[in-house]
């Protein structure tokens, strides 16, 4: 009888297979075989990565190296194939864009050795073609009268071109929403067959998953880049109700948000982004219960408030110059001319619309609707949920576009806010994008209507002393902007409230553990004191007046803050920073 020596175990999809070899020499035989075989039977209770799998017999299986072998050579034929494919797409999209279909097919793929590979390398390459071949202007669908119209043999190529790239990206975006879905709850026949390959068996759980982020990424892709093009509604659809996505361990809710992000700053006041927002302003009405995300709220601060203003600014004054123009020369045409003009202009908007620019009128009615569906996403979650965890997102998406609210929610407005800022455990930071807010509205269009800003200047004046604490000094630059702001309406400034700011940030200063926001206060008396020359008595203690200084006022004005004097720059100019010391060394020279 021959003699076997054991090897090392091959672990197979079936199980683990135990295997041996004939010995030829004596000296290849161990000491003891049950020191170097592990046995994988059934009882042994050995959790592996997939699982306790019962061993499978060698007889009955490839052996491991040619299973191996064989997916690698068909991989690396689907590979080649994918590459031929969108190599001869990409060299002439109008004579080869029915090959888009072949690609489409591969993105469902049901070979067990290679598919969720195939699928993955199938959605990324359809993905990168479309993107290289679609035009940048959207394709209309061709009416009946249009289609009966006999056209040259170019126009024709042309219209089966962009037909059949629209009911192929068409068909690629559905079946990404597909993917997205099948890690879901969502069932059907489409959902099913994905799931489903050649032999009979699903697609495991982990493995879906990662097909469900590659199909987010492809959808995001193509919304960044494609959003003028046909189905960017179906996208945005799809993209924005997963911002809170909690599938795949979160990394759907990533994707999106860098998206839609990106989508915002970089475009603006766009379809798109006007269609995003609308859809996040049903989401806040359909979730009052708290269970809307932050991610909804925060992603708003993405849009550029500046530009937005201009160019609404800049589209209004030019609307009415040319309206203007218009109505001067209008007078003065005869009657086949107004007919020639108005056939020019007839041309000029089928132009604008073939090259996807947009005129000004409309820029002006996209902002309207965006910045109206963004200001109803703020009130109503201040309204209906004011305490929730949204709070700090809506205040700050309120501090940065309250320059833009229009003049009539500004009564409103402050009565709300004011609110807000009196109910308990509300953080500094929230109290103080509360009067970020109120100064901004009041420096754009609020300087229309006679505002007495007093109540939002005593809140400043009790956030200020509030930064002493170590967990609120991080507001330090926050709390600097709304003094800035302060500032400009130079005129509603008393000269109590003047003195009592400058007083309560010295007081602020010996407090700050960072050299950074002490210097930031520093600076800040030190503006004071250039603007206001009242401000510099509080650097003489030799001046006599009647009173006491009282901090614990929460009114400004009625603190007698000319009453004291700056004896805090004294102890600043020995900081154990050189900085520090310099700073507080210019404030008592300001005087």
């Amino acid at each position: 009888m021959e003699r076997r020596k054991p090897l090392l175990p091959v672990k197979f999809a079936q199980g683990w297979e135990k295997r041996t070899a004939v010995i030829e020499d004596d000296s290849e035989l161990p000491a003891s075989e049950d020191e170097d075989a592990p046995d994988l039977d059934e009882s042994d209770g050995v959790e592996h990565e997939d699982g306790d799998v019962p061993a499978i017999s060698s007889q009955s299986e490839t052996p491991y190296i040619q299973l191996y072998l064989g997916r690698q050579k068909t991989l690396a034929a689907k590979k080649s194939e994918i590459a031929n494919i969108c190599s001869c797409i990409v060299r002439s999209p109008s004579d080869h864009f029915g090959k888009l279909k072949l690609l489409r097919a591969l993105c469902s793929e049901t070979n067990p050795v290679c598919a969720v590979t195939v699928r993955r390398l199938a959605m990324v390459s359809l993905t990168e073609v479309f993107k290289d071949i679609t035009p940048g202007y959207y394709i209309r669908e061709l009416t009946s009268e249009e289609k009966a119209v006999k056209v040259s043999k170019d126009t024709r190529s042309l219209r089966d071109f962009e037909q059949g790239l629209v009911s192929n990206y068409r068909h690629f975006v559905g079946l990404l929403e597909r993917y997205v879905q099948a890690v879901g709850s969502a069932s059907g026949p489409g959902i099913t067959a994905l799931k489903t390959l050649s032999d009979g068996s699903e697609i495991e759980r982990s493995k879906l998953e990662s097909l469900a982020v590659i199909a987010t990424k492809c959808m995001c892709l193509l919304l960044e880049r494609l959003s003028h093009f046909n189905y960017s509604k179906q996208l945005i659809q799809a993209v924005v109700p997963r911002l809170d996505s909690k599938q795949c361990k979160g990394r759907l809710s990533e994707v999106c948000f860098k998206t839609l992000k990106a989508l915002f700053s970089e475009h603006g006041a766009t379809e798109s982004s006007v269609e995003a927002v609308r859809i996040i302003n049903q989401i806040c009405k359909t979730r009052r219960d708290g269970r809307l995300g932050a991610t909804f709220v925060e992603v708003l601060l993405c849009f550029n408030s500046s530009d937005l203003a201009d160019a609404a600014a800049a589209a209004t004054a030019a609307t009415r110059e040319e309206r203007q123009r218009q109505r001067e020369s209008r007078d003065r045409l005869s009657r086949k001319e107004k007919k020639n003009r108005k056939a020019a202009a007839k041309l000029d908007r089928e132009m604008l619309e073939v090259q996807a620019t947009e005129s000004r009128e409309k820029r002006v009615k996209l902002q309207t609707e965006l910045l109206q569906a963004m200001f109803n996403i703020y009130f109503r979650i201040l309204k209906h949920a004011p305490l929730n965890h949204l709070l700090p997102a809506v205040l700050e998406g309120l501090a940065k576009f309250a320059h833009l609210i229009s003049i009539d929610f500004f009564s409103d407005l402050f009565a709300l806010l004011d609110r807000i800022m009196k109910m308990p455990h509300l953080s500094v930071r929230e109290r103080l994008y509360c009067v970020q807010t109120a100064f901004q509205a009041m420096n754009g269009q609020g300087d229309m209507l006679t505002v007495d800003p007093r109540q939002f200047y005593c809140h400043l004046y009790q956030c200020l002393i509030e930064l002493c604490n170590n967990e609120a000094q991080k507001d330090v630059p926050l709390a600097m902007e709304c003094m800035e702001i302060m500032m400009r309406k130079r005129r509603q400034v008393s000269v109590q409230r003047v003195l009592s700011f400058v007083k309560r940030l010295t007081t602020v200063c010996l407090h700050q553990d960072a050299t950074t926001s002490s210097v930031a206060l520093l600076e800040e008396v030190k503006s004071f004191m250039r603007l206001y020359s009242c401000a510099g008595g509080l650097l003489d203690a030799d001046v006599v007046t009647s009173g006491v200084f009282q901090p614990e006022v929460s009114d400004p004005e009625y603190s007698h803050a000319d009453c004291t004097s700056l004896w805090e720059l004294t102890l600043l100019e020995k900081h154990y920073d050189a900085s520090v010391r310099q700073h507080a060394s210019q404030v008592a020279r300001c005087g």
